[in-house]
């Protein structure tokens, strides 16, 4: 904790680091399949497979920015190897049904009282201000994590030169809705 008001490391630091852990939602998950042979081919079948997987977050958890709820189709075909029954091989087409809240408005929860956007200091940003704030925090004798998300809270006008997290409402972008996936799936016990 900090008093941003202040510039001598004595008075800067107010109280000892607060590590906060993730609580994660619990999920209920969905999920239905069916298979078909499709045709024989150089002594194994070839199997037309279809599957459906919904997830959904229940209970209380750590706020973020969304939530979504995946539902997802997948088609594609299998076969088991010729000479080795207990492999099998197969490729899909994965789509995303839900599209992530793409071309919808959001407002982040990362922002002052008075509506203006906190600082994004995380090195994984790549970001010349991510290095600035961590310097002049390190400098009052802040310490941080290595690889850790870090975000600077204060109202303090001084610092409004790096505020990175817009405040206003912006369109939601979610690419990637639909997915190639190989798989090779072993089957324990089963006979060669």
């Amino acid at each position: 904790m900090v008093d941003s008001s202040q510039t001598s490391p004595e008075e800067f630091l107010v109280g000892d680091p607060v590590s906060a852990s993730l609580d994660l939602s619990n999920e209920l998950r969905f999920s239905a399949g069916w298979a078909a042979p499709l045709f024989h081919y150089y002594k194994a079948y070839w199997w037309l497979i279809t599957e459906f997987n919904h997830t959904r977050y229940i209970g209380s958890h750590t706020p973020i920015e969304r939530l979504v709820h995946p539902a997802e189709v997948s088609v594609g075909i299998q076969s088991n190897f010729p000479w080795y029954k207990a492999v099998s091989v197969g490729v899909a087409w994965q789509l995303l049904l839900n599209n992530a809240g793409k071309g919808k408005e959001r407002t982040t929860s990362l922002r002052s009282d008075d509506g203006r956007g906190d600082i994004n200091f995380s090195e994984l940003l790549n970001d010349p201000v991510s290095a600035d704030v961590m310097a002049f925090l390190e400098s009052r004798g802040a310490t941080f994590s290595e690889a850790s998300n870090k975000v600077f809270s204060t109202n303090n006008p001084a610092f409004d030169s790096w505020r990175n997290i817009p405040a206003n409402p912006a369109l939601i972008q979610s690419e990637g809705h639909t997915n190639v996936l190989a798989f090779i799936t072993w089957h324990f016990g089963r006979r060669r």
